[in-house]
C-alpha cells in the first residue's frame, strides 16, 4: 500500500501516518513546499477484517487550514 497527500501549501511540514491495527506502521510522510507528500518506499500488507486508521498533524495548528486529499494505492 502506497500513501499520497495533497494540501495546500501553507501546510509544510505536516505530516501522515498509516495506523494498521492501532499500531502505526512505516508509512508515513511529510509535506513538502508544494504541500505534497508521498511514501511509496515502505509498503504495508493489510489483510481481511484489518482496520487501516490514518492520522494527519498539520505543521500550522490551525486544522481549518487542512484542507487534504488523502489515498491509498494497492501496490
Amino acid at each position: 500500500m502506497n500513501l499520497r497527500v495533497t494540501d495546500d501549501a501553507t501546510n509544510q511540514g505536516s505530516v501522515a501516518t498509516v495506523y494498521v491495527n492501532g499500531t502505526a506502521t512505516a508509512l508515513t510522510c511529510t509535506e513538502d513546499s508544494s504541500g505534497k507528500c508521498s511514501d511509496t518506499t515502505h509498503g504495508i500488507e493489510v489483510q481481511a477484517g484489518d482496520e487501516v486508521e490514518a492520522t494527519y498533524t498539520t505543521s500550522t495548528g490551525q486544522v481549518s487550514n487542512a484542507g487534504f486529499y488523502m489515498s491509498f494505492e494497492k501496490r
